[in-house]
């Protein structure tokens, strides 16, 4: 049974790092056309890059960050008035 999770996780990981390299990808892709033909500037494309870049390495930070949690083992949160 342990075999199996482990070989499961295995595929889904490897899935799920080709679902968001695709995906990062064809957004990048997106954004240079987007930019490119609104504005025909070199340098407004490579901002939006650095932009993007920028924006997904605080998002990682963020989702990886560890989140503290109430003594009933759920996520606390602001609004909660424990």
């Amino acid at each position: 049974m342990i075999l199996i999770y482990k070989i499961f996780m295995k595929h889904s990981k490897k899935i799920g790092l080709s679902f968001g390299l695709t995906s990062g990808l064809i957004t990048t892709l997106g954004l240079m056309v987007g930019l490119n033909s609104g504005t025909n500037s070199k340098l407004v494309v490579i901002g939006g890059i650095l932009s993007f870049i920028a924006i997904i390495t605080i998002m990682v930070r963020l989702m990886t960050k560890e989140k503290p949690v109430n003594d009933d083992g759920y996520t606390k949160f602001v609004f909660d008035q424990k």
